[in-house]
């Protein structure tokens, strides 16, 4: 395998786990143990930005046209007075990472 092709392999599974673990946030949010969904949120935000910096152009391109940040910009979306406290700081750590990584999306919001 070449080198750009592993690496777009490594991407591309890295997006698949960001996917994964966005579905375990859907799952836990309706169980009770508030601190499990801190920890997926977290590791999301880790791994999203990990990806990013990795391969900026491919995750731009993947990423950004998943299905997984279809539901981040559903959450963006939500008026942040109706928010949780901590739902609201989970939307100011992606509207963070959209300012630098992808102004135009965060312009969608506006």
């Amino acid at each position: 395998m070449s080198p750009r092709a592993q690496k777009e392999s490594t991407v591309e599974n890295a997006l698949k786990s960001l996917y994964q673990m966005h579905l375990c946030i859907e799952l836990n949010s309706v169980l009770p143990e508030k601190e499990v969904l801190e920890y997926f949120r977290d590791c999301v935000i880790d791994l999203t930005e990990n990806v990013l910096e990795a391969e900026y152009e491919l995750v731009k391109k993947v990423l950004f046209e998943s299905e997984f940040f279809d539901y981040v910009m559903g959450f963006l979306k939500s008026r942040p007075e109706k928010l949780s406290r901590d739902d609201q700081q989970y939307r100011r750590i992606w509207i963070k990472i959209l300012k630098k990584w992808h102004p135009e999306k965060l312009a969608e919001l506006m």
